[in-house]
C-alpha cells in the first residue's frame, strides 16, 4: 500500500496519505490518526480475505476490528454531498476506489455504490491484497493472563486486536523456521525479548480438552522453571503480540498453511496502536529499532506518541539493511482555520536526521525545559 485517499469521511474532506514499508502516524489527540486506521479496519472486517476478487457491496461499521456507531455520524461536516470515498493505491500503481453512501434502513452499514478497480499490468494481486494477511493490534490489548481461549478459524496467523491469540499462534508455529535459516519462531521471539528487556524466556503449552493456550515465562536465568504469565512483567505481555505478529510472517507460507497457493507477490500489513504502552523509554527505543528491521518483511503502520519509538527507528536506518527511504512519519496537526487536519510528511535522511520538525512534533520537552528556566529566573529576580 502506497497511498490512501479519504473523501468526506469524519475529519477528512479530501486528503491523501502516503505510506511506505514503515509508516508512523504521529500528532495530537483528535487530529485524524485513528480515522486513517479505521479506514483499513473497515475493509478488514468487511472483506473475505480468502476471496479478494469479490469485493462486497457493504462495509460493516460495527464488528470485530472497530465500532464506529451510526453511519449518520461519519460524514464530514463540510461535505457538499452525502458520498464517502476511499481510494487505495499500491506500489504498482493499481488502485481500488470505493464510493459509499448511507443505508437509510440500517445505520450500521455503508453501501458501496461503485467500485473502480484499476490494476496495472505488473500487478497480480490488486490494491486490496493487504487484507489477506492483515493484523491489527489495538491499544487496549490484554495484560498478563493465565490462559487464553482459542479460535483457530479466525487466527491462522492473526494475534488479534487484544493480543488474545498470541499464545495460540506462538504454540502452533514455534518450532517452524523463519526464512533464510534464521532459526525457529520461538528462538527469534525470545532473542528479541532479551534484546529489549534483558533476560526473558517465553514458552507455551496447550490444553486440548479445554481449548486453552497458555504462556509461561522466566525472567531470570537462575530460575529453574517457567512461571505463570501473571508474574510476567507487564510490558512483556503488551509487547509480545507485536513481536509474534511481525516474526510469524517471516515463516514461508507453505509451512504455515496446508491450503496455501503461492502468488507472485505477498502483501502483508500489520497495524499497531500505541506500541509503546507500558514500556520503559529504553525499551521503547529498542522496539522502534525492531519495527524498522521488521519492515523489510511486512508493511507496518504504527500510531504512536513516543519520541523514543521514532529515535529507535532512526538508529536502525544507520544500518545497511534498513532503507530510510522506506520510512515515513506522517505528523497530523489539527487546524482550526481549515476544514480538515494538516498532514506533514516527514522523511529520514541518509544521516538519520528528520527532514522537517514542525511545531508540536515531539518538542514538548524542549518547551517544558524553557518554561522551567524562565520560571526559575523569575523566582530568582523576585527574591
Amino acid at each position: 500500500m502506497r497511498s490512501l485517499r479519504i473523501k468526506n469521511f469524519k475529519c477528512f474532506e479530501d486528503k491523501t496519505i502516503d505510506f511506505t514499508n514503515l509508516t508512523v502516524l504521529a500528532g495530537g489527540n483528535g487530529a485524524g490518526k485513528s480515522t486513517v486506521i479505521q479506514t483499513f479496519l473497515l475493509l478488514a472486517q468487511s472483506i473475505d480475505e480468502k476471496d479478494l476478487e469479490n469485493i462486497p457491496r457493504i462495509l460493516y461499521l460495527n464488528d470485530y476490528y472497530c465500532n464506529l456507531g451510526s453511519s449518520d455520524r461519519l460524514l464530514h461536516y463540510g461535505a457538499d454531498n452525502d458520498i464517502i470515498e476511499f481510494e487505495f493505491t499500491d506500489k504498482h500503481g493499481s488502485s481500488v476506489k470505493l464510493t459509499m453512501s448511507q443505508d437509510q434502513n440500517d445505520l450500521n452499514i455503508l453501501n458501496i455504490e461503485d467500485i473502480l478497480d484499476t490494476r496495472s499490468p505488473s500487478s497480480t494481486t490488486g490494491a486490496l491484497s493487504f487484507v489477506e494477511y492483515f493484523d491489527f493490534i489495538g491499544a487496549d490489548r490484554f495484560g498478563p493472563k493465565s490462559f487464553h481461549h482459542t479460535d483457530s478459524n479466525f487466527s491462522r496467523i492473526n494475534v488479534g486486536k487484544l493480543g488474545e491469540y498470541t499464545a495460540l499462534i506462538l504454540h502452533n508455529h514455534k518450532f517452524k523456521t523463519l526464512g533464510l535459516g534464521k532459526g525457529s519462531l520461538i528462538v527469534n521471539v525470545n532473542s528479541w525479548l532479551c534484546k529489549i528487556f534483558g533476560y526473558v524466556d517465553i514458552d507455551t503449552t496447550f490444553i486440548k480438552e479445554a481449548n486453552i493456550a497458555m504462556l509461561k515465562v522466566k525472567n531470570h536465568p537462575l530460575l529453574d522453571n517457567h512461571e505463570s504469565p501473571v508474574n510476567m512483567p507487564y510490558g512483556v505481555s503488551y509487547l509480545l503480540p507485536i513481536i509474534v505478529s511481525c516474526l510469524v510472517r517471516q515463516i514461508p507460507k507453505d509451512r504455515l498453511f496446508d491450503d496455501y497457493e503461492p502468488t507472485e507477490e505477498e502483501n502483508e500489513m500489520v497495524i499497531i496502536e500505541n506500541p509503546e504502552a507500558h514500556l520503559h523509554p529504553a525499551a521503547q527505543s529498542k522496539l522502534g529499532y525492531f519495527l524498522a528491521k521488521m519492515s523489510n518483511h511486512v508493511q507496518i503502520i504504527i500510531e504512536t506518541h513516543s519520541e523514543h519509538i521514532i529515535n529507535g527507528i532512526r538508529l536502525a536506518t544507520l544500518e545497511d539493511d534498513v532503507d530510510q527511504g522506506e520510512i515515513t512519519i506522517n505528523f497530523f496537526e489539527s487546524n482550526e482555520d481549515k476544514i480538515e487536519p494538516n498532514i506533514n510528511c516527514i522523511k529520514i535522511d541518509i544521516m538519520s536526521d528528520l527532514t522537517d520538525w514542525p511545531r508540536g512534533f515531539f518538542d514538548q520537552q524542549a518547551m517544558d525545559v524553557g518554561e522551567l528556566f524562565k520560571s526559575r529566573a523569575e523566582r530568582y529576580v523576585s527574591k
